[in-house]
């Protein structure tokens, strides 16, 4: 019996457009009967199944359709991605790797491909696939549309031993141990230091030790004739200023930098050696006579151009893009102007990449971070309008920049902040974001409204959160919603008790107070929740550890005080965020009757039970109703 090939095909892909899967599959099936490599069925069935979690029969149907398609890119990503889910890394990097081969810039590449190399287990293949797996990284740490920190653990376990690292610790001449040439001479460590800050206690320890070793030896020359040393050192530099400066300077330091800085600024030529020695101590942007002689200065090494750019050319935009930026707040508030200094002198955070991403329905991803519950918006043909009510330097801008038919509007206390998120805002060719110098406390100053508010990390830095919450809903419209991310007092404990001590010691929120409490938390038991601290990332830059244990005013809430909020202001919870949804998993096994995942008197049972639960904060969604 013969069939109609063309005929039974569309039969099959009708089927399974209405989702009549089993029926589709039979068709499918019977058309390969005849023609077993027809390639429209083969593909057809291995997303059938892909899409429906049957993974190793989609992978069965896409490895025969590569055997007579092998430079299939979407293929060979389909691959990847299913060999990764089976928890077979080897073959999925084997594929990523083939992938890049072909086509390195295929949609979702760089992005899902960094997900696979967080995970923990990649650092099972160090003895027996090195070489791939250190490629891929180096592959990443090239990208700049990407965030690199959630790869950063992974490749320092790559690329050195901790142990043996430790044990140098105590010795001299750290330059000249192998293990040291071998960590500052590969490229992914140069890019590691450029694009993300280090977190790790050892190694900064180690980079401390070196940056000092350089600068107090005279004779640098030889080592630094080798072009990769040189470029160590100019990444060792935009580590520094990355992180701030935070890293621990000694007496001979600060008087060895005085005199090179005079020397520098007398010497009418341009040493780069001596400028990058310079930069791993001080800001380029803040020496005005070496900002000068910079400014129009072109390097042969791309480092070095990269270094100027980052310390001199992005900071000066900055100072131009802050004369055209809207204010409409006088900041009365005696708090906010508080908040307002202190951003201005450490605007948070500071970053260098983040993830772009393609455009996406902002409604979709809203009901994706709140699943299973789900909110409706009103069809409209008009675009959207999204207030994001401390924008800070535009991290988290940019990725709800991406929503379709769309108006922003940022707005934060810190003209410092606004200028970087704008910077930020024009490398990633956004179009739809404005920009507002403003006290949340006068938004009811706009005439507009907002379909959707995002305020997460803003409310519990104010004088009094519930007035903040209060002109944040007066430029809501009816029904619309808002994000709010608010401190959780559980959560908080430890960070509570540093905040205390700060109090007791005087610790001043400058570099010397910053580095004092840094080095109390090290002092601490290793087994105490305080050392703990060491292992965020907040406790490795100026104005990240500025944010957390010396802001000048803080707010906690609890899960019943988030209750009566939503009463008083008749707001209806829809749903928590989290970046994962491993914690709703656990939640459903405690509590299987709530479907909706939004009873909060559940959750409040949850965080005491699990109180790490909401260690960066409270991330919710909430709607306001309309009584009309």
């Amino acid at each position: 019996m013969t069939i109609s090939i063309e005929d039974t095909f569309k039969k099959a892909e009708k089927l399974q457009k209405s989702n009549n899967l089993k029926e589709a599959v039979n068709l499918y099936k019977k058309i390969i009967e005849f023609k077993p490599n027809h390639v429209p069925t083969l593909l057809n069935l291995g997303n059938l199944f892909h899409q429906n979690g049957n993974l190793n029969k989609a992978k069965y149907y896409y490895e025969k359709l590569l055997l007579t398609n092998s430079q299939n890119s979407q293929l060979i990503y389909n691959l990847a991605i299913i060999f990764f889910r089976l928890n077979d890394l080897k073959n999925s990097l084997y594929y990523f790797d083939k992938l890049i081969q072909i086509d390195p810039h295929i949609k979702y590449l760089r992005y899902n491909l960094r997900n696979v190399m967080r995970s923990k287990n990649i650092l099972d293949l160090k003895k027996t696939d090195q070489e791939l797996v250190q490629d891929l990284f180096l592959f990443l740490f090239r990208a700049k549309d990407i965030d690199h920190s959630v790869i950063s653990k992974n490749v320092l376990f790559f690329l050195y031993n901790k142990e043996e690292l430790k044990d140098l610790n105590n010795e001299e001449n750290l330059l000249s141990k192998n293990l040291i040439k071998n960590l500052i001479e590969k490229e992914v460590f140069h890019l590691f230091l450029q694009k993300t800050i280090l977190i790790e206690n050892n190694l900064e320890k180690t980079l401390t030790i070196i940056r000092r070793e350089i600068l107090l030896k005279k004779n640098n020359d030889n080592f630094f004739k080798n072009e990769k040393h040189k470029n160590f050192l100019i990444s060792l530099a935009e580590q520094c200023w990355l992180n701030e400066y935070i890293w621990f300077e000694t007496k001979n330091e600060l008087t060895e930098i005085k005199f090179l800085k005079e020397k520098i600024e007398k010497d009418p030529k341009i040493n780069e050696l001596e400028i990058a020695i310079l930069a791993c101590y001080l800001p380029l942007n803040s020496l005005n006579i070496i900002n000068a002689k910079l400014i129009n200065y072109v390097s042969d090494n791309a480092y070095f151009n990269d270094l100027i750019n980052v310390q001199i050319k992005e900071p000066i935009e900055e100072i131009e893009l802050k004369k055209n930026i809207k204010s409409i707040s006088e900041f009365k508030n005696k708090i906010s102007k508080k908040v307002r200094e202190q951003y201005e002198k450490n605007p948070y955070p500071r970053w260098r990449y983040c993830n772009q991403l393609y455009a996406v329905n902002h409604e979709h991803d809203l009901n994706y971070q709140i699943r299973p519950n789900k909110v409706n918006f009103e069809k409209k043909s008009e675009k959207i309008n999204i207030l994001l009510a401390g924008c800070g330097t535009g991290k988290h801008l940019i990725n709800i920049g991406k929503y379709e038919n769309s108006n922003i509007l940022a707005v934060d206390l810190s003209l410092a902040s606004i200028a970087y998120a704008k910077r930020k805002v024009k490398e990633f060719n956004y179009n739809n974001i404005q920009f507002l110098h403003a006290d949340i406390l006068d938004l009811n100053n706009l005439e507009q409204k907002f379909d959707v508010i995002e305020s997460v990390g803003t409310l519990h830095h104010m004088e009094n959160p519930t007035e903040g919450l209060k002109s944040l809903l007066e430029v809501l419209k009816p029904n619309g919603v808002l994000k709010l991310g608010l401190y959780s007092e559980l959560a908080r404990e430890e960070i509570v008790s540093l905040i205390e001590i700060i109090k007791k010691r005087n610790f001043e929120p400058d570099i010397i107070g910053i580095r004092a409490i840094r080095e109390f938390i090290l002092s601490q038991n290793k087994s105490s929740n305080l050392y703990n601290s060491i292992f965020t990332q907040d406790f490795y830059s100026t104005s990240r550890i500025r944010d957390l244990l010396f802001h000048v005013q803080e707010h906690r809430f609890t899960i019943p005080t988030l209750i009566k909020i939503f009463r008083d202001f008749n707001l209806e919870f829809v749903g928590f965020s989290f970046g994962n949804y491993f914690t709703k998993h656990q939640y459903s096994k405690l509590f299987p009757d709530d479907k909706k995942m939004i009873n909060l008197e559940n959750w409040n049972e949850f965080e005491i039970k699990y109180p790490s639960t909401f260690l960066g904060m409270y991330q919710f969604y909430v709607r306001k109703i309309n009584t009309n």
